[in-house]
């Protein structure tokens, strides 16, 4: 029998189907009946909780094999550290860790937490197979579509730090792989994407595939710290993102290679089939099919701010003023994660969730990355 947690996420979920599609025997950890309700024929729902330690091990019972991953948040190491100690008292035999890239060689931020666990789980006398994936294709469009569509631009203050994105159907193929261990039983496996690109390079792409002009819109770091707080995110996880930024701006998300194609045995997705697929996420939407409270941000180069709006439903937004559109940040500001990847941590999953729960541990690793850093989903 196999385990996966975090079935409700967008990694968890995506392990999850590939799992049923080449196993016989699979369960899939939620935390609420609601989400256990929407479990995908050809699993077994159980209802765990990492902060539960019993419900763990009634949801580890008969269970071999299994997949392990939660949101970046303070509580992590002691969640997943609940669940590697269970997993060692069921009998596991082996363990795939989510990790993320960065935990190998940053101690700083979500990747020096992961790196403690990968630590626990080395030192467990498990066999297991640790993933430190890059950022994820599918946060463009969670993080970046709707200001795209209300004002043309994303935001950022990554300068020109390029990043090489995947697939979370790809994380998914390997994750699958790995879960019998055999040749992947003690390896660390860390998974970029097949090319690594800017975010000015990426607004060029979206402008090409969808037929719009997008403008990708540097900002300080002073800036971006602002609207997070002002967003309401709380203090630890600004911090942690800002310093989540440092590692990419010294070039750590910007390495290509072929460890993830010789896994998945197949070219990786690559960004121009991903854009092609979801081009319509960053085109205009009527006012009736804007969300009932979108938030837009405006970055004002005069007084080196960004302001924080929301469009109510069936309301249009303003035009952007046209000297928002490219103009960069002040020479020498330091840089960090976009207004739309700040927002990423309060509305995704593994990689989504309210702003509620972004301040409510995600004790079952049920892929509510609420509080995660804008690459892992990711990236994590």
């Amino acid at each position: 029998m196999i385990l996966i947690t975090g079935a409700s996420g967008s990694v968890g979920k995506a392990v999850l189907l590939e799992a049923i599609r080449r196993e016989s025997k699979v369960r899939a950890m939620y935390r609420s009946k609601e989400e256990a309700a929407k479990a995908p024929s050809g699993c077994q729902a159980v209802l765990a909780d990492y902060a539960d330690k019993h419900s763990l091990g009634k949801a580890l019972d008969g269970v071999n094999f299994v997949y392990v991953v939660c949101s970046p948040i303070p509580q992590l190491v002691e969640l997943e550290s609940n669940m590697l100690v269970a997993c060692k008292q069921a009998g596991v035999k082996h363990v795939v860790l989510n990790s993320a890239l960065g935990a190998g060689d940053y101690p700083k931020s979500f990747p020096s937490w992961h790196r403690q666990v990968e630590d626990k789980l080395k030192s467990s006398g498990m066999s297991c197979t640790i993933l430190r994936p890059n950022g994820f294709l599918q946060n463009i469009v969670t993080y970046n579509a709707a200001s795209i569509r209300t004002q043309g631009a994303f935001y950022a203050a990554m300068g020109d730090a390029k990043v090489s994105y995947l697939d979370v159907g790809d994380i998914a193929v390997v994750a699958v792989k790995a879960l019998r261990g055999g040749p992947h039983s003690g390896k660390t496996y860390e998974l970029n994407g097949p090319e690594a690109i800017s975010n000015e390079e990426l607004a060029k792409r979206i402008s090409k595939i969808s037929g719009r002009t997008v403008n990708y819109v540097d900002i300080p770091e002073s800036a971006q710290r602002e609207a997070m707080l002002g967003m309401g995110m709380p203090e630890w996880q600004v911090t942690a993102l800002l310093e989540l930024q440092q590692y990419y701006k010294q070039g750590g998300g910007a390495k290509t290679d072929g460890v993830l194609r010789s896994l998945i045995e197949r070219a990786p997705v690559t960004l121009d089939q991903y854009l092609k697929a979801n081009a319509k996420e960053f085109r205009d939407r009527v006012a009736q099919e804007l969300t009932h409270h979108e938030r837009r941000f405006e970055f004002d180069p005069r007084s080196q701010e960004i302001q924080v709006g929301v469009v109510a439903h069936g309301e249009r937004p303003p035009e952007r003023p046209a000297s928002c559109t490219s103009r960069p940040a002040a020479k020498g500001s330091p840089s960090s994660t976009p207004p739309s990847r700040a927002a990423r941590h309060k509305r995704s999953k593994d990689s989504s969730s309210s702003s509620s729960e972004a301040r409510r541990p995600c004790t079952a690793g049920a892929g509510r990355s609420s509080t995660c850093s804008a690459r892992h989903r990711s990236t994590w």
